[in-house]
């Protein structure tokens, strides 16, 4: 599909064009007290994601090569998070064979948080699947991420990302 498609058909049945409630909460100041973070590297079982903040954005690299659009353009976001979350099996099995896991994101978990080339540590709240998502410092403020793209890097909570 491209995204003239995916508009027309939106259009043809009518759709509601205002955007979605936000997911997060975003401020362009940045965070006080936030330490200094250029490299992110998110290991799961079966690939290693990482991120670098290249002074305007974190680029995306899996493996060690740059994730690329359709354009040729490396993937990028303004903003990166990381849960931490308990992961189930399920029934399901990918192309490969592989089991297809069913992350857990109700509950709490520790959170990172990466915006400006900086970092804050949290935790994740969100009471059920129709609560919204909170991302909270250990003294119980919003973390608030900047302006602009977001990525979501769900991690097993057998993981730690590894922070430069």
């Amino acid at each position: 599909a491209t995204s003239s498609t995916l508009y027309a058909g939106g259009e043809k049945r009518k759709a509601v064009k205002t955007p979605p409630t936000a997911v997060f909460s975003y401020n362009a100041t940045t965070p006080a007290g936030a330490t200094t973070a250029t490299s992110i590297t998110a290991p799961y079982p079966a690939a290693t994601g990482s991120w670098t903040w290249d002074g305007t954005k974190y680029l995306r690299t899996q493996n060690g090569s740059a994730d690329k659009l359709m354009d040729g353009s490396q993937v990028s976001s303004t903003n990166v998070v990381i849960m931490s979350v308990s992961v189930q099996s399920t029934a399901a099995r990918d192309t490969h064979g592989s089991v297809v896991p069913l992350p857990i994101v109700t509950g709490t978990g520790a959170v990172w948080v990466f915006r400006n080339g900086l970092m804050e540590k949290g935790v994740w709240s969100r009471a059920s699947a129709a609560a919204p998502m909170k991302l909270l410092t250990s003294t119980g403020q919003i973390i608030t991420l900047a302006p602009g793209r977001t990525w979501v890097e769900i991690l097993p909570n057998s993981r730690q990302p590894v922070v430069h």
